[in-house]
């Protein structure tokens, strides 16, 4: 196979019809779990040519709220998929339906209390307090078989459960945690 010459003429005008990206956070747009300078230059360079930037994370939405407010972005997409935020509206929505956002929330306790009494060892995430639509526990100490068993109970009560497999820290610990919905 032979390989072709770039038009960069093309490819320019390709790239001009580019009008949204759409892109996690974490270890994306980080470095060493910290945005650059270089980053926010490129994303000022991106709104000033029209294009937008959409943000999408497994983070809370107390802790992306903070980020669409003060970033050049058009808006950020939190908890996996659960809550949304816009520049222009700046506040979250939910991605889904919740009816009572307090009972969502302590229903989710529950849940992670039902597991909790076979693995007393699992706390809940320093960032609860600030989702909405999902729960996240430190299982840094847990186990393969463990995790798996978590996983088992949570798919037989039609629970959604995300194992993160990459590391991703609580800020305050540096320890990994796992994530389940």
């Amino acid at each position: 196979m032979s390989l072709t010459k770039i038009n960069f003429d093309s490819v320019k005008n390709e790239l001009k019809k580019i009008k949204l990206i759409a892109t996690d956070i974490d270890g994306t747009l980080t470095k060493n779990g910290q945005f650059s300078s270089q980053l926010l230059s490129s994303l000022e360079t991106l709104k000033q040519q029209n294009i937008l930037v959409l943000l999408i994370t497994g983070r809370s939405a107390g802790w992306c709220q903070g980020l669409v407010n003060y970033l050049p972005v058009w808006g950020i997409i939190a908890e996996n998929g659960g809550v949304y935020a816009l520049k222009e509206s700046q506040s979250m929505k939910p991605l889904t339906a919740i009816n009572d956002i307090i009972e969502h929330r302590q229903l989710l306790q529950n849940n992670f209390e039902e597991i909790r009494q076979q693995f007393p060892h699992l706390q809940p995430s320093s960032d609860n307090q600030f989702r909405v639509t999902d729960w996240t526990f430190d299982c840094h100490e847990c186990s393969q078989d463990e995790l798996l068993t978590i996983e088992k109970i949570c798919q037989q009560k039609k629970w959604g459960f995300t194992r993160i497999s990459h590391k991703i820290c609580d800020r305050q610990t540096q320890k990994p945690y796992r994530k389940w919905v």
